[in-house]
Order: C-alpha cells, then structure tokens, then sequence
C-alpha cells in the first residue's frame, strides 16, 4: 500500500480533494474518504476501504461564493469612490451610487455600457482624446494587471468637464491568468486638476514677471561659501550671464566678476546682515560687455521657526544709469564752484 498509510491509526480518516476528468472530458470535483480496513500481525496496512463523492456542485458553490465575496469586499474598501464591475467583454453589471454622481448618470445609463462607449467624451491630460481601449478597466482584461492613478477627464451629460483618478483591480479564477472581470475605481478630482491648472497658470505669469522684470531675484546658502543656490533667468538680459554659469560654478565665478576695490566692502557687508536680518549695499560688476556696472544688491535672511537661517534671499538691480547721472551732476557742481 501507499506510503501515506503506513502511519495512518485506526478509524483514522484520510480525506482528499482533486479534480478528476470524466469520460465525456469534463473535469469534476471528487472527494476520496480512506480508513485502514485490515492490518497484518505487525501492524502494517493491507488493505483500505474507501469511498469517492463526486462534490463538484458544492465547489461551484464555494467558488460562487469567494468572487460575490471578492467583489463586495472591493466596494466596501471604495465605498466613498466610483464603483464599476465589468465583465471580460468591458460590459458594466453593477456600479455604486458614487459612480452615478461622478459621472452623471443614472444607473440604467452605465450599465450593459462599456468603456469603449465612452470614445468622444474622454481627454487625456493634455487634452487629446482618451480612446476607450487605452481606459484602466480595458487595459487591465486585456493584461491581466492592476492600473493605478490613470487620470482621465470626462464630459458629463451637462457638458460639463470632470476629471477623475482611476484604479483597476482583476478577478481571476484560482489557477487561470486571465481575467473573468474587474473592478474600477475611480475619484472625482476636479477640484484638485482646477487648482492645478490656476497654479500653473499663475507660475507661468510669475515666470513672464520675472522675465521681464529689471530686478534679478536670487537666493543663497546662509552659510559657508554663501552658494547661489537660485537665480531668475532675466540675469542674462541683466548682467549678459546665463542662469547655469552662476548655478553651476563656485562662489568665486560670481566674485571674480565683482570690481576689486568693492571687494572688502561687501565682506564687510555680510556680517551686518548676519546679525540685522538684512542688508543693501551698492557695487560694480562686470558685465559680458566687458564693461563696470553699478548693481544695487538688497537681502534678507529667512528663518525657521526655530531660528535657525535657511537661505538668503534678495534681489539685484543694475543701477548704472542713475550712478551715471550722479556723477554728472556732481560734475556740474563742482565746475559751478
């Protein structure tokens, strides 16, 4: 007899599942229940009685059960989210009462639907359409992979413009690869794409302010070497410098442009800042054109709420024409007297 008898005790049950193909090439689930019938002097098996019960009904049953259980356990955990079942042909079969008020649709109007439907009402993120093949729950049945955090923009019934955040998630059979169904979810994230866009919006007009602005903004290390760490891209109609040469080099790149004489009076300078918080000081820098101009540099020092110093930040202004005129008029003066 077997080996797997050999330590089985008396009225000790040996109890098994597996799945056997019938004649008519169907496989069924048999349930095989095996006692020790007789035993030699020694103990050992010789013969078992057994018996074998076709459970393949029950086992439909169970597994009924595990996927109504799969899918009720994904709409509880999303329950404040859009819900949608679909089939392995995309067809919709249940959606929560979410998925209604996100997409603005009853019921009766989402299900029998399926992505695909959808083509001419999707955007993608930069506004081209966003074919139902390429939806999450497509891709998904087709791949047999999850999809996380698609955003997709639909126009609603009132065409109006929603933008939601989908999540799919397969249901496969134990032992298969391929999809029976899958669960979307989805989030209604308009409000978040709305500031999104009004932040970009206002980021590209603070960019054009800096742009043209005549006032260059930096900030630097508040300590060490005092590293440029930021500088707005109008330094190069400034100064004739491109952004990258004083970002990308050492202090010494942006102190080697700076006259001599006006050296030690801005490292005079930097203490006064240190201790007061913030500074103004007026000196030459030369520029590409191989010429001196007069800068008017204001900074401050920023700190954390332990105060501690984070950066220095300030801004640059090319003051030669006012130093210019300056010097003429004391010229006037001086040839009055």
């Amino acid at each position: 007899l077997p080996n797997r008898f050999q330590h089985l005790k008396d009225d000790e049950i040996l109890s098994s599942e597996y799945r056997f193909r019938h004649k008519n090439g169907e496989w069924r689930w048999l349930n095989s229940r095996e006692i020790v019938f007789q035993r030699d002097a020694k103990g050992k098996p010789l013969q078992i009685l057994g018996s074998v019960t076709d459970i393949s009904d029950r086992k439909q049953i169970e597994l009924a059960f595990k996927q109504s259980e799969e899918r009720y356990r994904s709409v509880i955990t999303a329950m404040a989210e859009g819900i949608v079942l679909q089939q392995a042909n995309g067809e919709i079969t249940t959606c929560n009462t979410s998925a209604e008020s996100i997409l603005g649709l009853s019921r009766e109007e989402i299900l029998c639907r399926t992505s695909i439907d959808l083509n001419g009402k999707t955007i993608d993120e930069d506004g081209s359409p966003f074919p139902g093949e390429k939806h999450p729950a497509m891709v998904t049945l087709r791949t047999g992979e999850p999809q996380s955090n698609i955003i997709m923009g639909i126009q609603k019934p009132d065409q109006s413009l929603t933008w939601i955040s989908i999540n799919s998630q397969p249901l496969i059979h134990p032992g298969e690869n391929q999809p029976y169904a899958v669960v979307t979810s989805f989030t209604d994230i308009t409000a978040r794409k709305q500031a999104e866009i009004a932040l970009q919006s206002l980021s590209n007009r603070l960019q054009h302010l800096l742009t043209s602005s005549p006032a260059v903004i930096y900030s630097c290390q508040a300590q060490g070497n005092y590293e440029v760490t930021y500088i707005s891209e109008n330094v190069k109609t400034v100064f004739g410098l491109d952004a990258e040469t004083l970002l990308n080099n050492p202090p010494k790149v942006w102190k080697s442009r700076i006259h001599p004489e006006d050296l030690t009076r801005i490292s005079n300078a930097m203490p006064t800042l240190l201790q007061q918080g913030e500074m103004a000081i007026e000196y030459r820098f030369l520029h590409t054109d191989q010429t001196y101009h007069w800068i008017y540099d204001q900074a401050k020092i920023l700190k954390n709420e332990q105060g501690e110093l984070i950066e220095i930040i300030g801004y640059l202004i090319d003051i030669s024409d006012r130093k210019r005129s300056e010097l003429a008029l004391k010229h006037q003066k001086e040839v009055l007297q």
